[in-house]
């Protein structure tokens, strides 16, 4: 499916621009998850439009906690859950449309062991922080995550940011000194959420931009030509509500019930192994798994789809992109400052969209609620160019030592 709108249309990048220089991009490298692969293959697309040589940094701080120890890690290996997983696995082929995703997809450095090993394995004419949750505190993995996260490693004057998020509404005393010694050398600051930037502009004392998602830059036809790649088998053939969830299963598979009685259509959750698949079918029998799906079977699956229900950020920012119509389930409904809550909602308000969230406990749809087209890509146009323009703008302040315009 085609999108023939504004929306669907390539955005304009200046050609070649920065040809001959180049960029290393510093995001998560590691894990299996759908809007970290996808953010990581379209920030890399967006740099190279503008002519830069970008690539992927690969490296990925240790995760912090003490190994177990030889006994337990036996005890965990012939655990039922363990056993169950390795008597399923020659039916699990996620792992490998992950592989193939990243193998074919994305281009990075050599591997790097270790932090120290940065600064001799990597020489770039600019570092890129971004995007994801890179500045979540929750989410740094200790001092040595900060430290390439916040690009420790990289030159004073080169280094700037594009769209990361921070996941909380307010930053800490305790990690708000990090930050600020930390962007003293960033030439350029972007977030992707408004409570974010005004977090950071508190703490910092100079402004911070707020740009889009890279995965928003490029257009439903760029990301048709990565749909169009992705394995048929996991594609149901029948009209279906996708359900992918975080963390939030029984309370999403629950308002897909309602919207099936809506539709007819079919219920099909996204499933992370086969035990995952037999777990979603118990919580609900009338739903059809769908299993070993990579980043391309993603974005395939949302495109395809009657509607969407998620708790996911990402998987609304596709069904946007798509016009899917779509309800979106807050991950975490305490609210406050530790709430991760702050880029949906920047999201959703920006289009217009914040009636798509809901409370299971009251979600009663009358109808499956199409998008409004034409509002989304007149925004979505709008946006883009704002954010192209902005990273443009950054990117020249710290390869050409460009002051930007007041």
């Amino acid at each position: 499916m085609t999108d023939a709108s504004p929306a669907g249309r390539p955005a304009s990048f200046p050609s070649g621009e920065f040809s001959g220089y180049s960029a290393g991009i510093v995001t998560f490298m590691d894990g299996r998850n759908y809007g970290c692969d996808l953010q990581r293959y379209a920030m890399q697309r967006v740099l190279k439009r503008f002519g830069l040589r970008a690539l992927l940094i690969d490296y990925a701080p240790p995760r912090p906690g003490a190994r177990p120890g030889l006994r337990r890690r036996i005890a965990l290996a012939l655990s039922p859950a363990a056993l169950a997983k390795r008597a399923f696995s020659p039916f699990d082929r996620r792992a490998a449309a992950f592989y193939r995703f990243n193998d074919g997809e994305l281009e990075k450095t050599e591997p790097i062991g270790a932090y120290d090993e940065l600064n001799r394995k990597t020489n770039f004419d600019c570092y890129v922080a971004g995007s994801d949750q890179i500045w979540n505190p929750a989410l740094t993995r200790g001092e040595e995550g900060r430290r390439f996260f916040f690009l420790d490693f990289a030159p004073d004057g080169r280094k700037i940011s594009y769209a990361p998020s921070l996941g909380v509404s307010r930053i800490e005393p305790s990690f708000a000194e990090r930050i600020k010694k930390s962007l003293a050398g960033f030439g350029w600051i972007s977030v992707r959420e408004r409570e974010g930037a005004e977090a950071l502009q508190a703490v910092l004392g100079r402004s911070v931009d707020v740009v889009l998602d890279p995965t928003m830059l490029l257009s439903t036809e760029e990301w048709d030509v990565l749909a169009d790649r992705a394995e048929r088998r996991p594609i149901p053939k029948r009209k279906y509500i996708l359900c992918y969830s975080l963390g939030n299963t029984p309370e999403i598979l629950g308002a897909a019930r309602r919207l099936r009685k809506i539709s007819g259509a079919r219920i099909v959750p996204i499933a992370y192994s086969p035990l995952d698949a037999l777990r979603l079918r118990r919580i609900c029998p009338e739903s059809r798994p769908v299993l070993n799906t990579g980043p391309a079977e993603f974005v395939s699956l949302i495109r395809s789809a009657v509607s969407v229900v998620t708790d996911s950020f990402h998987g609304t920012i596709f069904s946007i992109l798509y016009h899917r119509p779509f309800r979106t389930m807050m991950r975490d409904r305490r609210g406050g400052a530790a709430s991760m809550n702050s880029r949906v909602k920047t999201l959703l308000e920006t289009f217009g969209l914040q009636d798509r969230l809901f409370n299971p406990a009251d979600f009663s749809p009358d109808g499956v609620d199409e998008l409004d087209r034409a509002a989304i890509d007149e925004t979505l146009s709008r946006l883009r160019e704002d954010s192209l323009n902005k990273l443009g703008r950054g990117l020249r302040k710290v390869l050409l030592n460009e002051k930007p315009a007041d």
